[in-house]
């Protein structure tokens, strides 16, 4: 039986240490390197007319080269509107500087601007009155710079969206939690869809955060995973000599605690029977001799400390049994009866003498 278990406990061991020695490395962990833009505004050294004609111009070809590309620019046409309206003005000069415009641009290379101030009295036509605004070329500048960081905005999260999801699908293969990111890659994807660039990228920021610290606590487990592969694979026939001794040594010592819970539970068995015979026989004298008490409370005694001894004879010789000791004693009742009846005897010979005497 000893060597069966001896056997099975090399077996165990060894598949441990070739399952450790098998297992593959971890991959190495992707850099990511996210940062949360900030719009500032730079106003031009010399503003002029043409200048700010020229950046609606230049606003109006990245809108649509955004729309081209699928983004929604509900948010960036709203900003070119209103650089429009600021471009334009609200009082008769104004409008009279915009007719002037069409008059300059004439030449035939001039023909997109034409076209594009054209278009601009039609922005001036359809603009209610609650919303003209005084005409302000630094906000023209203002608006269409906004407009410029919000295209390179919307272009660096079309990147670094994919990438954080493509890290977070490489930790998840190595076992990694990823739920946190998950959750936060989500956010992210709809607030660029909702032209929230500013929210995506800090949703963006905190996914991958979230992943490497995901990482790195799964990292120091593996760590500690990995100290323990090394200690059982330079140690491994150590180990296996103290499991061997310990599986020779165990059932033995087993064995001798096994006795020694026996040899404590037999001696206060003893004493506790003992006892109930002791109070057996006061409860005799009580009721016989002294009268202190009635037949039926001396019935009701007796009946429970018998029932109790009975059964303490009868786990009495089991725990000898298992200690190796002498069958203690003879039968409770005998006990009792061979007192009671040497009780009587000596009560008898008290008697007779009295008798002798008068």
């Amino acid at each position: 039986m000893i060597k069966k278990f001896i056997i099975f406990l090399i077996v165990i061991l060894v598949i441990a240490i070739g399952f450790m020695l098998f297992q593959p490395a971890p991959q190495e962990k992707e850099a990511l390197v996210l940062e949360k833009s900030e719009f500032r505004y730079t106003p031009p050294s010399v503003i002029t007319r043409e200048d700010a004609l020229a950046s609606l111009m230049k606003a109006e070809d990245e809108i649509q080269e955004m729309s081209n590309y699928g983004l929604s620019v509900l948010q960036v046409r709203d900003l070119l509107l209103d650089a429009k309206r600021y471009y334009i003005g609200k009082d008769a000069t104004d409008a009279a500087m915009l007719e002037k415009d069409l008059e300059i641009f004439q030449k035939p290379e001039e023909e997109l601007k034409r076209n594009y101030v054209q278009g601009l009295f039609d922005v001036a036509n359809t603009t209610p009155p609650h919303e003209v605004k005084a005409q302000d070329y630094e906000e023209v500048f203002r608006s269409t710079q906004l407009i410029s960081f919000k295209k390179k905005q919307a272009y660096t999260l079309l990147d670094e969206i994919p990438l954080v999801e493509q890290k977070e699908k490489d930790y998840r293969k190595n076992k990694v939690d990823t739920s946190e990111a998950l959750l936060l890659i989500g956010q992210a994807k709809k607030a660029f869809r909702e032209e929230r660039y500013d929210d995506a990228e800090s949703a963006l920021i905190q996914a991958d955060f979230a992943l490497d610290r995901a990482s790195s606590e799964y990292e120091r487990a593996r760590a500690l995973i990995t100290a323990s592969k090394n200690f059982f694979v330079r140690y491994w026939w150590q180990i296996i000599l103290i499991l061997v001794i310990l599986g020779v040594l165990a059932q033995p010592v087993a064995k001798k605690i096994n006795i020694l819970l026996s040899k404590n539970k037999l001696q206060e068995l003893k004493i506790e029977l003992e006892t109930l015979k002791k109070l057996v026989i006061q409860a005799q004298t009580e009721c016989f001799k002294d009268r202190s008490i009635t037949t039926a409370t001396y019935n009701i005694r007796v009946e429970k400390y018998m029932s109790r001894m009975a059964e303490i004879q009868s786990e009495i010789p089991v725990l000898e049994s298992l200690v190796g000791e002498k069958v203690f004693g003879r039968e409770a009742g005998l006990v009792v009866e061979e007192s009671t009846q040497g009780k009587a005897k000596k009560q008898r010979q008290q008697k007779q003498g009295k008798k002798r005497k008068r």
